[in-house]
């Protein structure tokens, strides 16, 4: 049995959208019903001090900003969770001001999102924490000069009306005006764990509205119900084929069986087009998408898990979308894992342009069993993220390892641990996303040496990587450690990060 360390014996959390995924650019995006009118956003954005230089910048002074979950973390309490906003300074990355850890009103946050969800030119914090009792889903609200702290208030719980096991959070997606939550176990009409979509508007004062539930019995999305499918299990929002002007979600279901069960959880995902546009209970529009796209020799096969990572990305004038199968069958390697990538193409939908796997089309490595090439995806300027936490490095068993692929075709380069330290089930590349167009942040959430999970930093050259590895985790590097419960007996003082990096959007 492979050894997952902490956090996947703990949760088995995926990291989604992750797997991070990237926020279409808001100039073209559709005005939901009750939104704020562009003028009126850009007016407001002047206002307050924010600027649009970068689509993660929470505080609103113009550099990147990277925030950083660890869901199993002693604050307060046993695995109450916790987030740090990392935020970025004139001084650049991978220097960073470690803003206090924000205690989410949630346990074990399993999913992060930085976007400006408001309009007003600063980026807000979407947390979903799938194992809460309430509020499973937060938006904290960016602003000029903001700095998360335990005392934060300017926040807004998406309620789901779901039952228990539901899972609500454990996917979300953000893009200015909308914000989509995954719940992959709820139950659909009598189905269990089918799994559903709740999609939420922003209006004028932050107000916040469900408009859309989405399964796969909902008329106009293709497929059926099925037990265990994991429907929104990952998300991603973007525009890939729909109307110009609204915006489409990409909902992942790694768990579907298809080819009449000979399929048993391949996966799927479905793209649900101008799900920002629909007005007065119209039908929805959808298509799906399955691994096996074009002539590349990679078909369908059972424990594929197609859809269980997500990540989209604007580049070069075009839209991509990546999609990850890490359970995919390459070279004879099982669960050696591979990634589809696609392009925006018009009505048509998007189009395989690419099939992402190691040794093959300018990728280094060879695949190897149990690798799960595409347990994360990421994107960061013109290149597309691929994490492989279980990767064994020069005889060092999961270390883990990240693949950094061009878009514009050239080859692509294996990034580890490197020079810093290599140690055995660190599983470096658990969650990777791209911070601005030059870093990208890996998460290490089994990091042995911080005792308790880290983030690498690291920079993005025009010639390829550089292996310089920065390390961050409270603790270190200026990062303060999680609070105590002050007042209570000293056995009960617990503070402590447990799966810091576990989860990372930028």
């Amino acid at each position: 049995m492979r050894a997952v360390g902490a956090l996947a014996a703990a949760l088995l959390l995926a990291a989604t959208t992750g797997a991070d995924a990237g926020v279409p650019q808001p100039s073209r995006a559709a005005t939901p019903a009750g939104a704020v009118p562009v003028a009126d956003r850009a007016e407001s954005a002047a206002r307050l001090g924010c600027e649009r230089r970068t689509g993660a910048d929470y505080n609103g002074d113009g550099y990147p900003d990277l925030a950083v979950g660890d869901p199993n973390a002693h604050v307060r309490r046993p695995g109450a969770g916790s987030v740090h906003v990392l935020l970025g300074t004139e001084a650049g990355l991978p220097r960073v001001d470690a803003a206090d850890a924000l205690l989410t009103s949630a346990r074990a946050p399993a999913a992060l999102r930085l976007a400006d969800v408001d309009g007003d030119g600063c980026a807000d914090l979407v947390v979903g924490s799938p194992h809460a009792e309430r509020n499973r889903a937060v938006i904290y609200w960016g602003a000029r000069g903001a700095r998360p702290t335990f005392a934060q208030v300017d926040a807004t719980a998406l309620a789901v009306a779901a039952g228990a096991g539901a899972n609500v959070g454990w996917s979300v997606a953000a893009a200015e005006g909308v914000v989509a939550v995954g719940a992959p176990g709820e139950d659909v009409a009598g189905v269990r764990r089918a799994g559903a979509v709740h999609v939420f508007t922003v209006g004028p004062g932050r107000k916040v509205t469900e408009r859309l539930r989405i399964t796969q019995e909902t008329p106009g999305v293709p497929g059926v119900a099925e037990p265990g499918d994991m429907f929104g299990w990952s998300l991603a929002l973007g525009r890939l084929g729909g109307d110009p002007d609204a915006l489409d979600l990409v909902i992942g279901a790694p768990y579907e069986d298809i080819e009449a069960g000979a399929g048993r959880d391949a996966g799927a995902i479905t793209i649900v087009y101008d799900v920002t546009a629909r007005r007065g209970g119209g039908r929805l529009r959808g298509v799906s998408r399955h691994l096996a796209a074009a002539d590349d020799g990679l078909t369908d096969r059972a424990g594929d898990r197609f859809g269980y990572a997500l990540a989209y990305g604007e580049w070069g004038g075009l839209a991509h979308l990546a999609v990850s199968a890490p359970g995919a069958d390459v070279a004879g390697a099982a669960d050696a894992g591979a990634v589809r990538l696609y392009e925006a193409g018009g009505k048509a939908g998007p189009r395989a342009v690419r099939l992402l796997r190691q040794g093959a089309g300018g990728l280094p490595d060879a695949p190897e069993e149990g690798d799960e090439f595409g347990h994360a995806l990421g994107f960061a300027g013109g290149n597309v993220l691929v994490g492989a936490p279980f990767e064994d490095v020069r005889g060092v068993p999961e270390a883990g390892a990240v693949t950094v692929v061009p878009l514009d075709g050239g080859p692509g380069s294996f990034v580890t641990e490197g020079r810093v330290r290599l140690q055995a089930y660190d599983h470096f590349g658990w969650s990777v996303t791209g911070v601005g167009e030059e870093w990208m942040a890996v998460g290490v959430p089994d990091e042995q040496a911080t005792h308790g999970g880290a983030v690498a930093l690291i920079r993005l050259l025009g010639d390829g990587v550089h292996r310089d590895v920065h390390l961050l985790a409270p603790g270190y590097k200026g990062i303060p450690h999680l609070p105590h419960a002050g007042g209570l007996p000293r056995p009960r003082e617990i503070g402590a990060s447990v799966d810091f990096g576990a989860v990372v959007a930028g």
